[in-house]
Order: C-alpha cells, then structure tokens, then sequence
C-alpha cells in the first residue's frame, strides 16, 4: 500500500474513533443507565457499559473483574468512564497504582487517566508524601493490606482552585477576589463535601454523609500535605476553616484510621 494512503487510512480510523467516543461520552453522561452494551467488545465477557461507571465498581463480579484486568479495551473503556462521569479513580485505587505499579489490576486505565487525560486531582495526590506514610503502614505490619483498604475505600477527594485572600474583614469580594462554591460526592453518593470561600478569605469546608464518619480533611499542596481535624457541626455535619492558597490544593476526606 502507498505510504501516504496508509497514513491517511490511519488518520481516518483516529478521527472515527475519536468522533465514537465522544458521541459514547456524551451518551454516557446524560443517560448512562440506558446504555447496556460495551462498544468494539472483543469478546463476549467485556462487561455492560453501565458498568464501567464509578458507582459499579465495587459491585464487579470476580469474572468481571479477572476479565477487565486483562482486557485492554476494557482499560481503555474504564478510563472514557471515568472522564465522562466527570470523576477519578477512587483514592484506594489510586494508592494501589502508585504502589504496585503495573502489577494493579486498573494500571492501564490508570495510566489513561492521569498520563492521557492529565488528571491534576490523581497527579497531586501520587506525588504527595502522604502515600509514602500510608504505605509505611503496611511494609512496617501495622495495618494489612485489607485494613488499608477498608480505611481508603470511602476516601475521595476535591480540587480547591487558587484563591488569593481578600482583606481580613472586608465587607465585598473585589473583581480579583471572585468567590466560589464547589462540591463533591463520593462514588455512591452517600457523602458529600462543599467547600466555599468566605469574606475573610478562608476555605470553609462541609462534610455530610449517610455511612462514613470523616473525621479529618488531608490538605494537600505543591509541597505539603497537612492532616486537619474536621469539628461536628450543630446540624450534624462535620466541618472546618482552611486556609486559603494561592495555589490548587486537594482536599482528601479521610475516616479515621
């Protein structure tokens, strides 16, 4: 074949998959319990689509599992889901990528995620010292690895933009000071965090959930990472003020250990 017919050949197939995947994306984000079959299944164990969405992983079967391990289409298809759905890997499966490397069992979708889509939620959390300790607990005996996941299961995680504090006491925010509200659910949706800054320039962080007492809130910086109590709130909630930063900072709800 003429090596510019092949070159375009290969153009076109890129653009057609491209053109796929966006349209499954939008599908997927908009009415994903209407979809039920995997797109370019390879075989006949490749799972239903619905569930590669992060609320279904926990549910795989062992089948499921083994097979989307070592299925490459099915990396590929876990980590369209994860981008579509607007959500990261979870913080448990997150430490397993960090530690074991290739060996996990999501690496491929993994690397997707962070490498492809450039994740800056997953980059900060595998390159913070916080990991390091984390893993210390288990190559020094004190927590198995069952024990850790367990405690990093229910984990997850919110990006907090930079924010340059206003004056201490200033009754507006000026035009360079916009304030903001983000929030964010875990994968069953059975928590909840909304962050916000106030008029004296700080982050004010809400927990809420339904099964899982967050006791403490891991701030997460360029260079740091710094553990922080979360208090109970007269409603309930659990809560605190952060310091604000002029750079992102991610914020990892984390039960005590």
């Amino acid at each position: 074949m003429d090596r510019t017919l092949e070159q375009e050949g290969m153009a076109d197939d890129a653009l057609l998959e491209s053109q796929f995947w966006g349209a499954w994306e939008t599908a997927l984000a908009e009415s994903a319990d209407k979809v039920i079959v995997a797109p370019f299944a390879e075989g006949p164990w490749c799972p239903p689509l619905v569930h590669f969405l992060p609320q279904f992983h926990g549910m795989w079967t062992d089948r499921e599992r083994t097979h989307i391990g070592g299925c490459p289409l099915c990396q590929k298809t876990l980590s369209h889901a994860w981008r579509a759905a607007g959500k990261c890997p979870s913080v448990w499966q997150v430490f397993q990528y960090w530690y074991l490397g290739r060996e996990f069992e999501l690496a491929g979708a993994l690397k997707l995620h962070v490498r492809r889509d450039g994740c800056r939620r997953c980059r900060l959390l595998m390159c913070s010292s916080w990991l390091v300790g984390v893993a210390e607990l288990f190559e020094n005996g004190k927590q198995s690895w069952e024990q850790l996941r367990d405690w990093l299961s229910p984990a997850f995680c919110l990006l907090a933009p930079a924010f340059v504090p206003i004056p201490v006491g200033a009754d507006k925010f000026d035009d360079g000071c916009t304030p903001f509200i983000k929030s964010e659910t875990n994968s069953d949706g059975s928590a909840g965090v909304t962050v916000e800054v106030s008029r004296t320039g700080h982050l004010e962080l809400t927990v809420e959930s339904t099964t899982t007492d967050f006791q403490q809130v891991l701030v997460i910086g360029a260079e740091t990472a710094t553990l922080t109590p979360l208090a109970q709130s007269e409603s309930g909630s659990r809560a605190v003020d952060l310091e604000s930063s002029q750079e992102e900072q991610l914020l990892v709800l984390v039960p005590r250990l």
